[in-house]
Order: structure tokens, then C-alpha cells, then sequence
């Protein structure tokens, strides 16, 4: 099952997508990395093949709606 979590790189967020990477889910995380976010989420979430990260603000609905086409 795929998960798409937006705004995954704050606190919360890097902590849901461990959890669900520890239960074998395919993680989408959708984050535009802002004051608030852990630019260092690849490193604290690891190498999972099940881990896909984009840049994208949630407001920008074209790169939404295309990522949401193509995952």
C-alpha cells in the first residue's frame, strides 16, 4: 500500500514515515522544506527503496496533480 504524507520533514512527519517504513509500506512525502522542516530527513529515515521524496509546495496543483498521476 502507498502512504503520501505532505509535510513529512517536520517532527511529526519524519517519525510517521519511520513507522510506516518499519511496516512495510511505500512512503510519498511531499515537503517545500521550509524553516521548519529537517533537511536532513534522508539520512534520520535511512536508504529505504520504499521512500520517495519530492520538493514541491502543496499549493503548486500542477506538480500535485502529476505526481499524484505517476505514483
Amino acid at each position: 500500500m502507498k502512504i503520501l504524507v505532505t509535510g513529512g520533514c517536520g517532527f511529526i512527519g519524519i517519525h510517521l514515515i519511520k513507522k510506516l517504513l518499519y511496516l512495510n509500506y511505500k512512503v510519498i512525502n511531499i515537503d517545500c522544506l521550509t524553516y521548519a522542516a529537517n533537511k536532513n530527513h534522508k539520512k534520520i529515515i535511512g536508504n529505504s527503496t520504499n521512500y520517495i521524496f519530492y520538493k514541491v509546495n502543496i499549493c503548486n496543483k500542477k506538480k500535485i496533480n502529476n505526481i499524484l498521476k505517476s505514483e
